[in-house]
């Protein structure tokens, strides 16, 4: 079992979005964790099939230095990392990125809606990508209420979860800063790429002309040759009409160990990329930003908290980034560690959602139950499943409710049924114990209740027989959230 499970981007075609994961995997695991490296799904929508290639320099370096999950069909499938990961981390870049276009499409996966709701979760410098969220937060805000700590990359990060989430959420560093400079100067080690003479790097995820001649004239003022990367996922797609002048040298595709020593040993650096300019401070490089015309809130962020302006040329004062990097940094990796070490109490489910949440979530329930009777089956199917993964479970009470609750649910983690009443020695394959003392040999870690009607005669027995296992009561707590019946769930 892995104390961590981490939602990244880090099979991302984009060599920030690697470096950003893999920064906060290698720090969580300095601290002593043990950390797994989330898949993304099939069900999960994505852009491009080179998400998929285990041939890009993403994949080959993130499963060559970390643990990676196996990838999860669908979202029954993906319930089993709750009996790997013993809590989740969600982040960093442009994950909360709701816009249309965006991850929308892809409902709560990136806010962790297949965690089991007593595994904590934490969100680190996620980012909504923009100055606003842009679309109805009811959709999600069940799920981001669910996490125990929230910080963002961005500043306008805070309002927005105030404003639109009730969240009072931390504003960190980058996960690439989390990293001390020498393991990425170890990483560079490694790389393939050797350059005599002075040069300048150009790294562009959108090249155009008019940034090209900036870099041209730069470099012919400074007298250095010209050394170009472009972005890996336009590289990877084969892309032919990107422009590059014949004066340039292009290297195509480079591993993540030659991208970070094309930085490294540079003598300067023209990027629109942000973890370029993150990857540039970090090797204390004079670099110029090539200007959007619209700056991106992520830069100015970053450079009003180090006391840099965003006209970047020569002679940054690293004495002064760095320190008040140093704060920031310091700031930042406090807050991780105590929401690491947040002992937190098993909620109920009233507990983890106020009146207004649970009308929101029993909305959506509501318009999925008039889809179709498979929905709501397998609906309940995924919750029943995701309480009792990697349990010992044994199910109070037998009867038809019992046995229509065995027809949907994944029985590999039932023990047996219990009851005292019932007349047959199995249930559908399962064996059925008539006394306390024989469930009490089985040594279960989990009861499951599979009656509303007496749940609270079966409750008060549990309690005098002192049984220390968990108690799960699907009926109840379906009802608590305002279902009129309680097993319509699962009944055709």
């Amino acid at each position: 079992m892995f104390d961590i499970g981490l939602l990244s981007w880090w099979y991302a075609p984009n060599y920030g979005a690697v470096l950003t994961a893999f920064a906060l995997e290698q720090y969580l695991k300095s601290q002593g964790y043990s950390v797994l490296m989330i898949d993304t799904p099939d069900y999960v929508r994505i852009k491009d099939d080179e998400i998929r290639n285990f041939n890009s320099p993403s994949q080959i370096f993130i499963r060559k230095h970390c643990n990676v999950s196996e990838r999860y069909k669908d979202q029954v499938d993906i319930l089993r990392l709750n009996s790997l990961c013993k809590c989740y981390i969600v982040g960093s870049d442009q994950m909360w990125n709701y816009a249309p276009g965006y991850f929308k499409e892809d409902g709560g996966y990136y806010f962790l809606d297949f965690a089991d709701y007593n595994k904590k979760k934490i969100s680190y410098a996620s980012s909504f990508g923009d100055n606003i969220f842009r679309d109805d937060s009811s959709s999600i805000l069940p799920y981001i209420k669910r996490f125990s700590g929230v910080s963002v990359r961005e500043k306008t990060g805070l309002d927005i979860c105030k404003e639109f989430f009730d969240v009072n959420a931390e504003y960190v560093v980058d996960p690439v800063f989390l990293l001390n400079k020498d393991r990425y100067v170890e990483l560079t080690v490694e790389s393939n790429i050797e350059i005599n003479n002075p040069y300048l790097f150009a790294y562009m995820l959108s090249p155009t002309r008019d940034k090209w001649k900036q870099i041209l004239d730069v470099a012919k003022n400074e007298k250095l040759k010209v050394i170009y990367c472009g972005d890996m996922r336009s590289e990877l797609k084969g892309d032919k009409n990107v422009y590059c002048p014949d004066n340039v040298e292009y290297i195509k595709l480079p591993s993540i160990e030659d991208w970070l020593s094309l930085i490294y040993y540079s003598s300067k650096v023209m990027t629109d990329s942000y973890h370029g300019v993150c990857l540039s401070i970090l090797f204390q490089k004079n670099f110029i930003q090539l200007r959007r015309d619209d700056q991106p809130e992520r830069f100015k962020s970053l450079y009003e908290s180090i006391g840099l302006n965003d006209k970047l040329t020569n002679n940054i004062d690293y004495l002064n980034v760095d320190l008040k990097f140093e704060l920031w940094i310091k700031k930042s990796k406090q807050w991780l560690n105590e929401q690491l070490l947040l002992d937190e109490k098993k909620k109920d489910i009233n507990a983890l959602y106020c009146q207004t949440e649970i009308q929101v979530l029993w909305k959506f329930v509501r318009e999925l139950q008039l889809v179709c009777k498979q929905n709501r089956r397998m609906l309940f199917k995924m919750y029943i499943d995701g309480r009792i993964t990697g349990k010992k479970v044994v199910i109070r009470c037998g009867g038809k409710h019992t046995e229509e609750l065995l027809k949907i649910i994944n029985t590999n983690n039932v023990i047996g049924i219990w009851d005292a009443n019932y007349t047959c020695d199995t249930i559908l394959g399962l064996p059925c114990f008539h006394s306390a003392e024989d469930v009490i040999e089985l040594n279960p870690n989990a009861i499951l209740i599979s009656s509303y009607k007496y749940k609270d005669d079966i409750l008060n027995e549990l309690r005098s027989l002192c049984i220390n296992a968990e108690i799960i009561e699907p009926y109840s707590e379906c009802f608590s959230l305002g279902m009129e019946y309680p097993y319509e769930f699962f009944r055709d």
